[in-house]
């Protein structure tokens, strides 16, 4: 019970950082201009797309060596995606609301995260 009662307080807080709804429209408008954005500036070539289930979960797992990795992966697969990131990125409400608005997972790090597990879920 103490765990579900974790689970609703924290879903209560991520909305409570949100500035204006980022809906489902607003994510695929946002993710078509970054899309042709970096398909144009960083001549993206995606290999190996095709092995990638069309549906259901699967878990992508990049390096990450710039703060661009997620929007180059965005631009690089057809699926919408859902980020985790690290909970320190929520103090900012501009970066709260675009993460909140892209489904985003806060991953508290250094212990275990009951509540982001069960999220990936």
């Amino acid at each position: 019970m103490e765990f579900l009662m974790d689970t609703l307080v924290s879903r209560q807080a991520n909305k409570a950082t949100s500035l204006l709804p980022f809906s489902a429209p607003t994510y695929a408008q946002v993710r078509q201009t970054f899309c042709h954005w970096v398909r144009a500036v960083y001549r993206l070539e995606v290999v190996g797309a095709d092995r990638l289930p069309v549906t259901g979960p699967v878990v992508v797992a990049p390096n990450h060596d710039s703060v661009l990795d997620g929007i180059v992966l965005g631009a690089a697969l057809s699926r919408e995606l859902r980020f985790l990131a690290k909970a320190e990125l929520w103090r900012s409400r501009l970066l709260a609301w675009m993460l909140d608005g892209l489904g985003a997972i806060r991953i508290e790090r250094g212990r275990s995260d009951h509540l982001a597990l069960a999220q990936v879920r």
